[in-house]
């Protein structure tokens, strides 16, 4: 069949009325181009979705000027006449996006107005779908890369982490022997030792006790990082819980003259946690609060129910952490600007490794400062208990679900 048959073939089955309201909900709907109704006068009467969508809001009632500020220049109507001559490109403006060029033909309907057809150029188009393809291309290779390197630093990562553990481990011993010997003579010496001596064998038994306490944080941290915080999970009645790690921590606050208050404590049901663990977080909390009061002052600690979580606090009237050191406080080794008081000492991690116990407990931890001054730690635990119900207290499960 020939061009000039098949057009008018075309034509024909056009013709029909129900394909004609198709083509035209289709071109109203759905088509990627443009169409505007405009008066006599270059006002807009009406437009498609996609015209709708290029100039970011109804355009219905604006004058074509103010959407072609790079074609319309004097009258509307004597610029709407030279443009109805032949196709041109112009540029539209796009609400709140970029300037569109686009091919534009405007057909004049007498004195009912014009109807104005734009679609984007196929060069820019074109132009469009290569630099998407190049785009694309990039960011796959960059994404391999990002993986590549990912991999490289996590193997990195794992050894210094087993440096680290292996280190500390060594470490440990001798460490452990003198401050063991260093006890045994304080304790075993009699007046045998002058004052200085004395007082030399305490600095020695407090700084290798630093030392052992700075090396077992050491090596929680590196097994933590290398996924290996492994929680012994048993469902526990909070209050006993609780009173007795007031009752162990009441000891060393005595030496403050610090007093430890259980100031709420909600109706909760057994909750489901590593014991030991959350006895951590409980025992580094409360000593920083003990650490940082003053003497003669009291600690508050809180447990309050919520929907879904149970959340423990920890309060105190210390010196509190300034707003801008705030973000630091869960960072290992971070150097906040609030001194330790005298004869107090801190190995950085302790918070570090109270927020990795927590949020393996799918809880979260959080600074808040006390209105008045001091400071509160809280943290939460999730109330769905992670058990099944058929287990009573005191069994076991490893794990998260």
């Amino acid at each position: 069949m020939r061009p000039s048959s098949a057009r008018q073939e075309l034509s024909m089955r056009l013709a029909d009325s129900g394909v004609r309201e198709e083509l035209f909900r289709f071109c109203l709907e759905e088509a990627s181009f443009y169409v505007l109704l405009l008066d006599s006068q270059g006002t807009v009467l009406d437009a498609n979705r996609y015209a709708a969508q290029l100039f970011g809001e109804d355009p219905r009632g604006r004058p074509f000027s103010e959407m072609t500020p790079g074609f319309s220049h004097g009258d509307d109507r004597t610029a709407l006449e030279e443009l109805a001559r032949a196709p041109q490109m112009i540029t539209v403006s796009c609400g709140e996006h970029l300037p569109q060029t686009l091919q534009v033909r405007l057909v004049p309907l007498g004195d009912k107005g014009w109807l104005f057809l734009g679609e984007l150029p196929v060069e820019e188009l074109v132009g469009l779908q290569q630099t998407l393809t190049s785009l694309n291309a990039e960011a796959s290779n960059l994404n391999r890369e990002l993986y590549k390197k990912n991999a490289e630093l996590k193997k990195l990562n794992d050894l210094k982490n087993q440096f680290v553990g292996m280190a500390a481990h060594d470490l440990r011993n001798p460490i452990s022997a003198i401050f063991s010997l260093s006890s045994f003579l304080l304790d075993n010496s009699g007046e045998a030792l002058s004052d200085d001596q004395s007082e030399l064998l305490d600095m020695i038994k407090a700084s290798s006790n630093f030392m052992l306490r700075l090396l077992d944080d050491l090596l929680t941290l590196a097994r933590i990082e290398m996924g290996k915080l492994n929680l012994d999970i048993e469902l526990l009645e909070i209050q006993p819980f609780l009173r007795k790690i007031i009752r162990v921590n009441q000891i060393l606050a005595d030496r403050k003259q610090i007093t430890l208050h259980l100031v709420a404590c909600d109706e909760v049901p057994p909750l489901a946690f590593d014991a030991l663990k959350i006895e951590q977080v409980l025992n580094n909390l409360i000593s920083n609060a003990v650490k940082f009061s003053p003497s003669g002052e009291s600690v508050d600690i809180a447990v309050l129910r919520g929907a879904e979580q149970v959340v423990f606090t920890v309060s105190d009237r210390g010196p509190g952490v300034p707003e801008e050191d705030q973000h630091k406080l869960f960072k290992a080794f971070a150097k906040i600007s609030v001194k330790l008081p005298e004869n107090e000492t801190s190995t950085g991690l302790g918070l570090s490794i109270a927020q990795k116990i927590v949020l393996g407990h799918l809880g979260t931890i959080w600074y808040e400062p006390r209105p008045g001054g001091g400071s509160s730690f809280c943290f939460s635990l999730p109330l769905k208990s992670v058990i099944p119900p058929k287990n009573s207290p005191g069994q076991k499960t490893h794990g998260l679900e």
